[in-house]
């Protein structure tokens, strides 16, 4: 069991790395039952396809994969190449681009499961990232790296983050591609996952971080980053 619980945290962990920052994500909310054995998109960015296979009939579980995508190819035909990485799974019950949400339920030993986190590639409640050569930034003063941005962040010139602070959850002129990484801030993943008043804490659920990473409260910039 805990090998499978390990397994599912890789598969999220590289789910929420390729779907966080992505522009234009598809979501197929239909659901709907395909022949067992056969490869679905269910949804999919510019790189990345993700990609759901019905269980044989003798088979106990389906699989979800994520695969790289194959340039100027579909998603159904780039499911030759090496699978980034797979999930088994009972069965895929709900999946949803919803006001700058991705949401996915499944079951998996007999067990539902749920994720849910913020596509910040999308353009939400007007909201959009500034990056310099954009034509309708070009004659924007802007911010310097590291300053809190919140109601002016299009002028930050690669974006913007947001970070777990000691006051709450703030907005900072940082380049949004590098979270998660060591020693940048991590990545964001709902106020719903802080569960008392103390934010910026060791460890916290609230960000994400690679691979073994931790979550640390940096007593200089005063957020949580990845060391």
């Amino acid at each position: 069991m805990y090998g499978g619980e390990i397994i599912m945290e890789i598969f999220l962990a590289y789910l929420i790395q390729y779907w966080i920052f992505a522009q234009n994500i598809s979501v197929d909310q239909s659901l709907q039952t395909t022949s067992p054995g056969a490869w679905r998109e269910v949804s999919s960015t510019k790189d990345h396809c993700l990609m759901l296979r019905s269980a044989l009939k003798h088979e106990v579980y389906s699989e979800l994969t994520i695969f790289k995508k194959k340039i100027d190819t579909s998603c159904i035909e780039s499911i030759t190449s090496r699978p980034v990485t797979n999930l088994h799974i009972d069965k895929l019950d709900k999946l949803e681009n919803k006001n700058g949400q991705f949401v996915m339920n499944f079951t998996k030993d007999n067990k539902s499961e749920a994720i849910k986190f913020p596509l910040w590639g999308q353009n939400v409640q007007g909201e959009r990232l500034a990056y310099i050569g954009d034509i309708r930034s070009l004659s924007t003063e802007f911010l310097d790296l590291g300053m809190q941005c919140e109601d002016d962040c299009e002028r930050c010139p690669k974006g913007f983050m947001r970070v777990v602070s000691t006051d709450g959850i703030k907005k900072v002129c940082l380049d949004n591609s590098l979270c998660g990484q060591k020693n940048q801030p991590g990545c964001f993943l709902g106020i719903d996952r802080i569960k008392n008043d103390n934010h910026c804490k060791d460890e916290s659920k609230a960000v994400w971080c690679e691979g073994e990473l931790k979550s640390v409260c940096s007593k200089e910039l005063e957020y949580l980053v990845c060391e």
